[in-house]
């Protein structure tokens, strides 16, 4: 497990892990997606980016709260990481090529509205919470007002 905060000394610790330890696996943070990349470029195959998952975890949290169930709102983030982690990889790929890399984020943005507009097609608030939002508004509206 590789937790540092200067990037340079991660990925020098995770070269020389892999020079004397090749079949050792690493776990290594990443602090954004230049880090990913390039740990990914080392070979490390389990990158945990630090914001991903308190981003997804704040947005779960922000459903939970609207009044979606717990499970659904679990679901959503589920799939949004899948779709993410899925995604990384193209974009990596196709970094070094500002033409590609575009192309790629413009496809993970159109499969990411797909793939919400279904889950909403089928997951729909009201049939999971049994309460219409204009109720959720109105109760937030009088706790903001007290």
């Amino acid at each position: 497990m590789i937790a540092l905060d200067d990037s340079a000394q991660v990925l020098q610790l995770v070269n020389t892990v892999k020079k004397h330890f090749p079949h050792l696996h690493i776990v290594a943070r990443a602090h954004g997606l230049d880090d990913t990349y390039e740990l990914m470029d080392a070979g490390v195959l389990h990158v945990y980016r630090e914001t991903i998952d308190a981003s997804l975890r704040a947005g779960t949290d922000a459903l939970k709260i609207m009044g979606v169930r717990a499970y659904t709102a679990q679901r959503a983030y589920d799939l949004f990481l899948q779709h993410d982690e899925k995604s990384l990889k193209k974009m990596a790929a196709a970094r070094h090529d500002r033409k590609q890399y575009l192309n790629v984020l413009r496809k993970k943005i159109e499969e990411l509205e797909t793939l919400i507009q279904s889950d909403i097609h089928e997951n729909s608030i009201h049939t999971h919470t049994g309460r219409d939002m204009s109720e959720i508004r109105k109760e937030d509206e009088e706790a903001v007002e007290q």
